[in-house]
């Protein structure tokens, strides 16, 4: 048999029921594969468009967001007095004030001081911490017999004895205690947390540079709370009041505006 007359018998043999599907699914496969899909460019330019938008609201957020952490963050001690607070308003003492700025003078160069003095210092903010916020306290009261209590799981909220009466954190089912503000009560939170920290690192491995950020941070964290006004409202609660960078900007910017109108 030759070439030709196998491929006529071949034409004619019957196909099995098997041979039948694989025949017929071979054949619309190739049909799907001749038809070439129509591609719709105007909806594709517009979904490109789409995508460009989102991404540049996507970074326009971004820097958005990025602004506003920056102008709500709270004034350091610094800056309140170039907007005209002094030490009395800020509930502080001179001595206090010298010793914060002494800290933060030499963490500028922390690697001209050994270890044993980065751990001196680290304790020296611990104390600070604790005195800069009594020294408000007792500005503000008159008081001199401060205590906090942390939490218990009784009563998770911290609490601040001044003289005879005792402040709380404010919840919702308690309306008979004193409410003292939450940002008093976190700062003397974050005091215990950083106590904690000096301890395990004073006897533990010591890392000078994880020390040193730390430090920094927390020198930070009095300064800021320094620079806040203390109150007591009519119902004999007290607050604090910070100021907000936003502010800070707002007041040199209109100073500058009037400088440049004068000139």
């Amino acid at each position: 048999m030759n070439r030709e007359q196998f491929a006529k018998e071949l034409q004619v043999m019957p196909i099995g029921k098997a041979d039948r599907r694989n025949h017929e699914r071979y054949h619309t496969t190739q049909q799907v594969r001749r038809v070439k899909p129509k591609r719709n460019t105007k909806t594709m330019k517009k979904l490109l468009a789409t995508v460009g938008l989102s991404g540049l609201i996507a970074i326009g957020s971004i820097k958005g967001y990025e602004v506003y952490q920056e102008q709500t963050q709270t004034i350091n001690l610094e800056q309140a007095f170039q907007m005209g607070k002094d030490i009395q308003s800020l509930g502080l003492t001179p001595e206090l004030v010298e010793r914060i700025e002494t800290i933060d003078t030499v963490l500028e160069e922390p690697d001209t001081l050994s270890n044993i003095e980065l751990l001196e210092i680290g304790q020296e903010i611990r104390d600070l911490q604790k005195e800069v916020v009594f020294t408000k306290l007792q500005t503000l009261t008159g008081e001199e017999d401060i205590k906090y209590k942390s939490g218990d799981k009784n009563d998770i909220r911290y609490s601040v004895t001044i003289g005879d009466t005792t402040y709380r954190e404010k919840d919702i089912l308690d309306r008979k205690s004193k409410i003292i503000g939450f940002n008093i009560t976190d700062y003397i939170r974050d005091y215990d947390d950083y106590r904690a920290d000096i301890y395990e690192i004073n006897h533990e491995d010591f890392n000078r540079e994880s020390y040193i950020k730390k430090m920094n941070k927390q020198i930070n964290k009095i300064e800021k709370f320094a620079a806040g006004e203390m109150s007591i409202d009519e119902k004999g609660n007290i607050k604090m009041e910070k100021t907000k960078q936003k502010q800070y900007e707002e007041m040199f910017g209109e100073k500058e505006t009037d400088v440049e109108e004068e000139r």
